[in-house]
This record gives structure tokens, sequence and C-alpha cells, in this order.
């Protein structure tokens, strides 16, 4: 079945001006107004359309706001695109390219809510050619903290400059404009330089390490391990600074395996000075010396089994304390000699004979005699001094003045001295010489003595009183 469209006229002309208004609109879309150009209207290179949009570069729909296009070979193309929503377009804002030989530089910047920027490929400052994702020809500055992060572990630092310095650490605190730069380290193709204070926990050197060998330096200052026997009279020298007297302060003699403190040649294991004002210490390592151990020498130094003692060209004397391996320690004084012109040598027995004091391992002592058993201090010889004082264990003889106590009379006393020629509970004359006196024990006998004798004396008295007044009475 066909039906026809019968259109009146009213409706005819209704439906013709629609047509044209929806044609015109349609035209209006899809053919933008041209606002910048050169030469003749084909040299249009920037648009306005209808939407608001504007395009450079040729006429194109574009897709933002201001939308830049253009070639490859072109050396620059940017595309700048607004955020329509204010915080909700994840699509990138900024998007720049550059395009040389077959490799494109680019950086482009993320919308909100990060805006973060993002390059692309390697970037040059201050080069065309970077080789790397980053490249710098010149100074980078950074006035907070640098983080160096990665998969792969540590920090790597090349330099493509052979025999350059790649890595300097300038500290510009203790820098003068005036002066030089002050660099505390400084890293060279051949490893680090130090150029102040080096502290560390522990220090390693792997090149040829071993037991007994010592860190030394060679001609350039370069620390290596070495045998100690390679050392020579002059590798341990150490002079004071210039304009100060030239004395040797310290030395090792490989001879004697000694350190010399203001001496060259130590006579034994450390010696101060040299000379008569020496001050050694060593070995005493001997049967002799009663199984000794060690000793201080003061004037006196041992040479294997003999003792050295130096002169001042009038006298040789000197002294020496030294210890055995019981625990005992000695002290021994080496008078000079009448000639004491020379140097005085004496053997291990003579310096053993010269002990003048000694203290056990017990801590009796001994002077001018070996110790006693039992005594703390024994001495052969005279004593001096201001006050002694002695602490008794024993009763004083004060209970003479008791009641109860029976005082021997003068006739059993009397027998008592004829026999044996010393007071009752008093030491003999034998007894004394054999066994020594016991200060404490004989004066408390002597007090015991002198108070019995007062009482003899006071009962004598009272019998003489008694014969006078009998004969008064008469």
């Amino acid at each position: 079945m066909r039906t026809n469209l019968i259109l009146t006229k009213p409706k005819f002309i209704i439906l013709i001006l629609f047509t044209f208004i929806l044609s015109n609109f349609i035209l209006a879309q899809q053919n933008p107004r041209a606002i910048l150009k050169y030469g003749s209207v084909s040299s249009t290179v920037m648009y306005e359309w209808n939407n608001g949009k504007m395009s450079l570069g040729g006429n194109f729909d574009p897709s933002a706001k201001f939308h830049f296009k253009g070639l490859q070979t072109d050396k620059c193309v940017i595309k700048a695109v607004m955020w329509p929503n204010y915080g909700t377009d994840s699509t990138g804002s900024v998007e720049n390219c550059v395009y040389k030989g077959l490799q494109y530089y680019g950086i482009y910047q993320t919308g909100p809510p990060t805006g973060s920027n993002y390059f692309q490929n390697p970037i040059g400052i201050g080069t065309e050619d970077p080789k790397f994702k980053l490249q710098v020809d010149g100074d980078i500055g950074c006035s907070s903290t640098m983080n160096f992060l990665g998969i792969e572990p540590g920090i790597i630092i090349t330099s493509d400059r052979p025999l350059e310095v790649p890595f300097t650490f300038q500290y510009n605190y203790l820098s003068t404009p005036s002066g030089d730069p002050y660099i505390p380290m400084i890293i060279h193709h051949w490893g680090a330089e130090i150029g102040g204070r080096l502290e560390c926990d522990a220090f390693m050197l792997r090149t040829d390490p071993g037991i007994g060998k010592i860190l030394a330096s060679d001609e350039n200052g370069n620390g290596i391990w070495t045998d100690g026997s390679r050392f020579h009279d002059n590798d341990w020298l150490v002079y004071p600074p210039a304009g100060k007297d030239n004395q040797v302060y310290l030395y090792s003699n490989p001879d004697y395996k000694g350190v010399g403190i203001g001496t060259d040649t130590p006579e034994d294991i450390f010696q101060v000075n040299d000379g008569f004002n020496k001050l050694t210490i060593g070995s005493a390592i001997g049967e002799v010396l009663h199984w000794g151990t060690s000793y201080i020498g003061f004037n006196a130094s041992r040479l294997v089994s003999s003792w050295k003692i130096t002169t001042d060209h009038a006298h040789n004397g000197g002294a020496a304390i030294f210890g055995d391996i019981f625990g005992n320690i000695r002290f021994a004084t080496v008078p000079t000699l009448e000639s004491g012109t020379t140097d005085q040598y004496i053997s291990d027995a003579e310096m053993l004979t010269a002990t003048k004091m000694i203290i056990s391992k017990d801590g009796d002592v001994g002077i001018c005699t070996g110790v006693q058993s039992g005594y703390k201090l024994a001495v052969n010889g005279k004593i001096l001094c201001t006050e002694l004082k002695v602490q008794l264990e024993e009763d004083w003889g004060d209970y003479v003045f008791d009641k109860s106590y029976k005082l021997m009379p003068l006739y059993d006393v009397e027998k008592f001295i004829i026999a044996n020629r010393h007071l009752p509970e008093a030491p003999s004359s034998d007894v004394v010489k054999s066994e020594g006196l016991k200060l404490g024990e004989m004066n408390a006998i002597l007090m015991k003595k002198v108070e019995e004798l007062t009482l003899y004396i006071i009962d004598q008295q009272k019998q003489i009183d008694e014969l006078k007044s009998m004969v008064l009475n008469k």
C-alpha cells in the first residue's frame, strides 16, 4: 500500500526554513574560522572552532582547547590539554616532543591528583646528545638531601676521562674566599684520598696480610704489610719538628729487638735516655736470679747474663728491681767502685747478692736479710725511729695487784736466781741470743717484775714500821 505525502503551502515553507537553519548549523560546526595566517588563505596556520577550541599547524579537529600539530621533522610539537573537570581528568595536561635523528626526546605531566612530571627518554641539560637518563653539562646545586634509589645495590660513580678526578667532596663551610677550598675526600681512578682525619671502628688492608707483619709506608706514602725483619737502623727514627733539638726520640734496634726513647742503641727491650741516666726495662729470666721474670734498671741494663752499669766518668753505681716467677720482688743496689771512671759489669749472681730488700709473695719484708718465716718484717741491722708502738696480745702485769695473787717469797726468788741466773719468767741470755727478744712480751714481763718488786718493798716497809714501833714502846 502506498501513502503519498501532501504538503500544504505553510508546512512547506516551515520545512524549507528548518532545512536551511540546520544546514547552516552543521556547516558552522565543520568550517572553522581562520584567525592566524600569513600570505594567502591557503597559508592559514591557526583556526578557531565554534566549540571554543583552537588548532595550530593545520585545519584539523582539535582534541584539546589548544592543540599543536606538526610533522616529525619539525623541531617541536606541543600539546596543551585543559582539565575540564578541575581534578577528575587523569590524562596528561602537557606534552612536548622533540624528534632528533631516529629518537624521541620528551616530557609530559600528569593531571590531578598527583601533578607529577615525567621525563621520557634521556634528558640533556646543557647538551643535545645525552647518553644517560639525565646528563648535565655544568654544576648541580642541591639545598637539601639527594637520595640515590634503584634496583641495583650501591652507588656507581664512573668517569669517561682517563687519569682525571671523577668525584670530589668539597666543604665550603671551612673554605675561605681567598684560600684554597677545603676538600676532605677525593675519589681518583686509583682510589680515595682523605684530606682530613679518618675515624673508623675497624681498618683492613687486604693486600698481602700475614701473622707477625707490621704496617709500613713506602717512599710515596703508600701503606703496605711488611716483614719486621726488613727494617734497618734508620727505619724507626723519629725526629722533633724543625727548629727543635735534633734529638732522636724513638728508635727500634733490630740487633737487640728493643725500643729506645732518647737513644739509638737500646740495650734491652725498652730504654729511656742513654748513658748513666738511662732507665731500662728488660728480661730477668734465669735460674741464678731465682727464676726471674723482668726487671727495671736504674743505670743498669742486663746483657744476656751480665749487667752493665754506665759511668759518668767519675762514678759507676746503679740499681735494679726484679721479680721472680714465684711472686717475689727484689731491690738491689750496686755501689760505685772506688775507681768509677769506667763502666762496671757484674754477673747475675753478683746482682742477686746485691739485693738489699725483698718482698715475698705473702707480703713479708726482709731488709738486708732474707724473709724470715712467721715475721712480716725482718731487719739485719739497727733501726732508728722516733716512736715505736707495740700492740700486745698477752695480758699486762696489773693482775699482780689482785688480792688473790700469790707473791713468790723472796727466799724462793733467791733460790731460783742462784739456780738459773735470771729472774723467774724472764728469758735467759742464751734464749735471747738464739731466738731474739719479743719487745711486747719482754715489756710485759718487766712491768710484772716491777709491780712484784713494789709489793715486796711495801711488805718490807710494813715490817720496818712494825719493828720501829716495838723498839719505841719498850
